[in-house]
């Protein structure tokens, strides 16, 4: 039996997160700044993840905290911090 290789919709991970702690309307502007400021348009990998997360965690409030745990989270994915 051959397994089937498992992905990650990254996007769907930081959106999700973003979503539930911020509300849905603050959420995704949220995703969207952040995604900006880290010159990415979507999240393909753990490192992209924890590259949009870096950008959360210089923001203030709740967003901060949503950065620190994606940021957790891609580590345990296998991202690689520079």
């Amino acid at each position: 039996m051959t397994a089937i290789p498992h992905t990650i919709d990254w996007n769907a991970v930081a959106t999700e997160k973003l979503t539930r702690i911020l509300g849905a309307d603050n959420g995704r502007s949220t995703m969207t700044r952040a995604l900006e400021l880290s010159g990415l348009q979507s999240l393909q990998s753990a490192d992209d993840l924890y590259r949009f997360a870096q950008e959360l965690t210089a923001m203030a409030g709740f967003a901060r905290a949503v950065g620190g745990m994606l940021s957790l989270e891609a580590i345990m994915r296998g991202a690689r911090p520079a």
